[in-house]
C-alpha cells in the first residue's frame, strides 16, 4: 500500500511537509508561507500549491483566505471523528489484507512491532515511524484505494497520538500496552486469523482514542466514537 506517485516536485513537497507536520516541526495552527517553503525546497509555486491541496485533503492543513494555508489545529472533535472512521475502515482492510500477505510482510510487521514506540524516543526519532509502518504493512494486501484512505486517517490520528504520548506522565506504561497490542495483532495475522486481527485492531484503536479524549477533556461526550465501536459489533467497556 502506498500513496507515492511519480516523485516530482509536488510529491517531494507533499512528503516533506507531511513529515514536518507529523513530527511536530510545523506546529498546530502555524501559518505556512508558500513563498518561503518554495524557496527552501527549491520548487516553483505550482507544485507546492498542489501539495498543499493534497495535505488539506488529508486533514493536515487548513485553507485560509487569499490561498493561504496553516497547519490544522488540534481539535478533539477531529480526533474523535478520525478514529471513528479508522474503526469503520481498518477492520475491512485487515480482513482483506491478511490472506494476501507474504513472508516479507510478516517479517517487517514483526520487526516494527518489536521496535515501535521504544522508551526514550523523541518526536524526531525515526523509530516512531515504525508505529505507522506497522499498520501500513498489516494492510498491504488490501486494495490500494482502501489502503490509501486508511493511511490518510492514520496520519490525522498520529498527530494527536504523538503529541499526547510524548508528554504523558505514564508514558512507559502506554508504550508497554501498545507494544503488547501490536504483538497480539501480529500473532493473529501470522496465524491467518483475519477476524481476530481485525477485532484486536478495533480494540486498540478504541482504547487509544478513549485515552486521548480523556487526557484532553474528560467531560467530552464521545458519541461518534461509541457509535463506531457499536457498529463494529464489539462490546468494549468504558
Amino acid at each position: 500500500m502506498s500513496t507515492i506517485r511519480n516523485f516530482d516536485g509536488t510529491e517531494f513537497a507533499y512528503q516533506r511537509t507531511r513529515d514536518d507536520i507529523l513530527h511536530g516541526r510545523l506546529q498546530p495552527g502555524q501559518p505556512i508561507s508558500q513563498l518561503k517553503l518554495a524557496e527552501q525546497l527549491g520548487l516553483s509555486r505550482g507544485p507546492l500549491r498542489e501539495a498543499m491541496r493534497m495535505l488539506q485533503r488529508d486533514g493536515l492543513l487548513v485553507a485560509e483566505f487569499n490561498h493561504r494555508f496553516k497547519v490544522a489545529p488540534l481539535d478533539i472533535a477531529d480526533l474523535e471523528q478520525a478514529y471513528a472512521m479508522r474503526i469503520a475502515l481498518e477492520p475491512i482492510a485487515v480482513r482483506i489484507s491478511i490472506p494476501n500477505l507474504t513472508e516479507q510482510h510478516f517479517s517487517t510487521i514483526a520487526h516494527d512491532a518489536q521496535r515501535a514506540e521504544e522508551p526514550g524516543q523523541t518526536l524526531d526519532d525515526p523509530i516512531i515511524d515504525l508505529h505507522t509502518r506497522f499498520h501500513i504493512q498489516l494492510q498491504a494486501g488490501a486494495p490500494p484505494q482502501l489502503g490509501e484512505q486508511c493511511l490518510h486517517l492514520l496520519d490525522r490520528t498520529e498527530r494527536y497520538r504523538r503529541f499526547w504520548s510524548s508528554a504523558a506522565p505514564d508514558r512507559d506504561e502506554i508504550v508497554a500496552l501498545s507494544r503488547a497490542e501490536h504483538w497480539q495483532i501480529y500473532e493473529a495475522a501470522l496465524a491467518r486469523n483475519a477476524e481476530l486481527a481485525a477485532e484486536l485492531t478495533v480494540r486498540q484503536l478504541a482504547r487509544t482514542a478513549k485515552q486521548l479524549i480523556s487526557a484532553i477533556d474528560p467531560a467530552y461526550d464521545a458519541k461518534v466514537l461509541r457509535a463506531a465501536v457499536q457498529q463494529s459489533g464489539l462490546v468494549i467497556a468504558d
